[in-house]
């Protein structure tokens, strides 16, 4: 009986604990999750810092964060040096992205005549100023036509004073550049332009009638290839109609020149001085002089790097030519006289 009682009180006691287990598990499936959620947002917004611009203005930190992700950029390309010991750095420390000066002292190599502009312009997120380049220590243009000792690259001894004092020749709306000018420029070429010069100017008076062959261009003749070399294949047709006139007028004539590359100088054009020793033999009453008398004549004429073309089949040309027959670019300063 007692064995009886003790399995009753085991039974119940067991019923009784699967009870309490089953009305546990049904209690947290039934938990409301509104308590949770609101202490779970509270955690939340305990934990953001919401930066507002008063704060920002406080905050050094805030202050580093907005530099960072949206930093204000100024180019200033100049003579002007803005401050930019409060512009953040790249990552790679070597460039700031503040301010980017261009030194005053900046030189560029330029042609004879360049085209300088200075536009200024704004973009949106930032300010492009450019300025025009200065060119520290060029030398100073001239002060009006007549050429100084000091506007020439040297003065050789050996060359006629006259060369170096006649007036500049004037090309309107042209400025005029001095050899000084030129050189600081970067041209180099001055013994290439005075052997064009030379070569060329020394082919055109050594004529002599009796040689001069076929006037077509096509025949190529010996003389118009000699002078073709100087001056260029453009000028073919111009040198056959000179051949014409020597041809016609019975020309022979010897011819010398002198010339030098500190005579040049830029009026729009790049042009180099030389005088012209001629004697004729024949043919001299074309020009108004006479036979057997040695004449002289200062010219100035252009010269510039011969593009190597042969299209006609002329061959080989010098390094610089010179422009006997363009107009403008052979220029007489004085007429002949006795030398």
């Amino acid at each position: 009986m007692k064995f009886g009682k003790k399995a009753i009180r085991i039974s119940m006691a067991i019923l009784l604990s699967v009870c309490m287990t089953v009305m546990l598990v049904f209690a947290v499936f039934k938990k409301p999750e509104t308590s949770d959620r609101t202490v779970e947002n509270d955690t939340s917004k305990s934990d953001v810092n919401i930066i507002t611009p008063e704060k920002a203005s406080n905050d050094t930190a805030a202050t580093e964060y907005e530099n960072k992700t949206n930093p204000g950029i100024t180019i200033d390309v100049g003579t002007e040096t803005s401050s930019s010991s409060n512009k953040p750095n790249l990552s790679d420390g070597k460039e700031s992205q503040g301010t980017k000066t261009v030194a005053k002292n900046t030189t560029t190599a330029v042609k004879d005549n360049p085209k300088v502009t200075s536009p200024s312009k704004t973009y949106p997120g930032g300010v492009i100023n450019v300025k025009p380049i200065e060119r520290p220590g060029e030398p100073s243009g001239p002060t009006g036509v007549k050429p100084k000792s000091t506007d020439w690259i040297y003065i050789n001894p050996d060359i006629p004073a006259e060369l170096y004092n006649y007036d500049y020749t004037v090309i309107e709306g042209e400025e005029i550049l001095t050899g000084k000018q030129i050189q600081y420029r970067g041209f180099m070429d001055w013994d290439k332009a005075a052997e064009a010069a030379r070569g060329a100017l020394t082919t055109y008076y050594t004529v002599d009638y009796r040689n001069i062959g076929s006037t077509n261009p096509n025949d190529k003749a010996e003389y118009l290839r000699s002078l073709v070399y100087w001056v260029g294949e453009s000028s073919q047709y111009d040198i056959c109609e000179y051949m014409k006139l020597v041809k016609d007028n019975k020309i022979i004539s010897r011819a010398s020149v002198i010339t030098d590359g500190s005579l040049i100088y830029n009026n729009g054009v790049r042009l180099i001085r030389a005088r012209v020793f001629v004697t004729f033999e024949s043919g001299a009453s074309y020009y108004g002089l006479q036979n057997g008398i040695k004449y002289y004549k200062d010219v100035e004429v252009a010269v510039y790097p011969s593009t190597g073309e042969d299209r006609y089949g002329y061959g080989k040309s010098a390094d610089y030519q010179a422009l006997l027959f363009s107009k403008d670019c052979f220029n007489t300063l004085c007429d002949f006289k006795k030398a």
